[in-house]
């Protein structure tokens, strides 16, 4: 027996990681007698991301025991900030945007509710955005200053988690997922960047990786440096949604 099942909902995700908190600590430091009336954030969690999510896919046996799926989310964090005298600064956020195939097994499953485990293995794109801030509160991605661009990954990951859901309507479900997420394809090799902005117009100009070491950042050649971070970020995602199945 086969049915099909579509899902839409929203993602909270907590994640974190070691590496960016190197890049935000350098950054303090080089600017630590500049007159920084707030300082990066330093600590590991990246702080609360949110955003939107589909799965799609099909079950098969008796109450959809075996479960096949296709799913996609967005995330998104509030940015990091640091602030000058004159309240001018620099905001980072953390992105992710990722496609992964769901393999799952339905545990207990009757008319009413479901409880099953999944595994999760795919790709996309880890990214950070790193805006200046004006003293009127604008900001600009643009190449007029350095550090500015969006820094993006892409790569693949892996996770698993599990999912319940309570039926609401005949062929709709409340659902509940928790998630772990990891990176799967972190150089660890400050040569190599993971994290890269490819704007052309900024190729010529700075360096386009977040580095370990933000002074011999701005004094190496480009792309000659073995000075950037990698991407170790992992953690967890909770969803909330709908599911739309056929009987």
């Amino acid at each position: 027996m086969i049915s099909f099942f579509g899902e839409v909902g929203y993602n909270a995700g907590f994640m974190h990681s070691k590496q960016l908190p190197i890049f935000y600590n350098g950054y303090n430091t080089y600017f630590q007698n500049s007159g920084l009336s707030k300082k990066f954030d330093t600590g590991k969690a990246i702080g609360m991301m949110n955003g939107e999510f589909y799965d799609f896919g099909i079950g098969i046996g008796t109450d959809s025991k075996f479960i096949i799926g296709l799913q996609g989310f967005l995330l998104k964090s509030k940015p990091n900030q640091v602030r000058f005298t004159v309240n001018d600064g620099r905001d980072i956020s953390v992105g992710m945007r990722m496609t992964n195939v769901e393999i799952g097994y339905r545990i207990s499953s009757s008319d009413k509710l479901f409880f099953q485990l999944h595994a999760n293995l795919g790709f996309g794109t880890y990214s950070v955005y790193s805006a200046y801030v004006c003293p009127d509160g604008s900001k600009s991605f643009g190449s007029e200053h350095v550090m500015n661009g969006i820094y993006s990954d892409f790569t693949g990951e892996a996770g698993g988690g599990f999912e319940f859901g309570f039926k609401l309507l005949p062929c709709t479900y409340l659902v509940f997922h928790c998630d772990y997420y990891k990176s799967l394809v972190s150089k660890k090799n400050g040569q190599y960047h993971d994290f890269q902005d490819l704007s052309l117009t900024k190729s010529n100009i700075t360096e386009n990786y977040l580095p370990v070491d933000y002074s011999a950042y701005l004094n190496q050649s480009l792309q000659g440096s073995e000075n950037s971070i990698y991407n170790d970020i992992k953690g967890f995602k909770l969803s909330v949604g709908l599911q739309f199945k056929t009987k």
